[in-house]
């Protein structure tokens, strides 16, 4: 997390104290400063079609992956595949990330209720445990040879 993310939110934390509670203004600047909180997953080459020219066992995804993976996202009900009880519902985006000096296909996951999602962030294990289901079911829907993922809040 960011210096600057840390010291708004002791800012924030001591307003509600001072305050004895949570005021409308206060959510409102928790939420802005949350406002970019997301998920970032990079995605390996696609692994659901072969292209049975030597491409096959490239180990960072090309142009085509790109292209793949933005139509397999395209669909309206991809990114209720995210949908959460805790965090809400989900966007969904594809773009270029760096991962290990390459461009590759990052897809953007961003939550409804973003205070919960980065509340959640600071429990790394129970954090975990709930972005694994995604990340399997994103396996099985796009089968990218490996996936790594992030979480970013600006």
């Amino acid at each position: 997390m960011s210096e600057r993310i840390q010291t708004e939110l002791i800012n924030i934390a001591n307003e509600i104290e001072a305050n004895g509670g949570v005021t409308d203004e206060i959510r409102d600047k928790l939420r802005n400063l949350l406002a970019n909180a997301s998920l970032l997953i990079a995605l390996g080459p696609v692994g659901i079609f072969t292209r049975n020219n030597g491409e096959d066992d490239r180990v960072m995804p090309d142009a085509m992956d790109f292209e793949i993976y933005k139509d397999l996202i395209a669909t309206e009900d991809f990114s209720k595949l995210f949908d959460s009880e805790a965090w809400g519902s989900a966007t969904t985006s594809i773009e270029a990330t760096n991962f290990k000096g390459s461009e590759v296909p990052g897809l953007r996951v961003r939550w409804e209720n973003k205070v919960a999602f980065v509340k959640d962030f600071h429990n790394k294990e129970a954090f975990q445990n709930q972005v694994e289901p995604y990340l399997a079911g994103l396996e099985l829907f796009m089968a990218p040879k490996w996936i790594e993922w992030l979480v970013e809040l600006e």
